[in-house]
């Protein structure tokens, strides 16, 4: 069986996930109608690559426009989406990189909490994400 995957790279706005995910919106719009077994988005595709904003857009899973974003993709495309990755906030007021994968359904199938962090040249992951601890295998059903 051969599996269409769509691609995306985005470049974030910074401080203004509304207008990131408006701009994903518009960088799908013309493959719309096309048929992809998979969307896959790059890492905090919503918020950009800057630690220090990191905790202002954490969002708690169960209420996340990102995840909702990232579902209604799935179903416009009936496609499973590998979102890339949010930052995740949790009870305790700590965060986490954490990709969420989206059946064409529409329902979270799982999610992996970044294992690597990366601190290099002044960027320091670390200093604001806590590490996951479990790998994840998947049966999407593509055989």
């Amino acid at each position: 069986m051969d599996l269409k995957v769509l691609v995306v790279q985005n470049s974030a706005i910074i401080g203004n996930k509304n207008a990131t995910l408006n701009n994903v919106d518009a960088l799908l719009a013309p493959y719309k109608g096309k048929k992809f077994d998979i969307i896959v988005l790059p890492e905090v595709f919503s918020v950009g690559w800057y630690c220090s904003c990191f905790p202002k857009e954490a969002e708690y899973i169960d209420n996340s426009i990102t995840i909702d974003f990232l579902k209604n993709i799935a179903m416009s495309f009936n496609a499973t989406v590998v979102g890339g990755s949010f930052i995740q906030k949790f009870k305790n007021n700590t965060y986490k990189n954490t990709c969420p994968v989206i059946s064409a359904k529409g329902q979270l199938v799982t999610t992996y909490d970044k294992m690597h962090l990366f601190s290099h040249k002044g960027s320091e992951e670390n200093k604001y994400i806590s590490t996951g601890d479990e790998l994840k295998i998947l049966d999407l059903g593509f055989t």
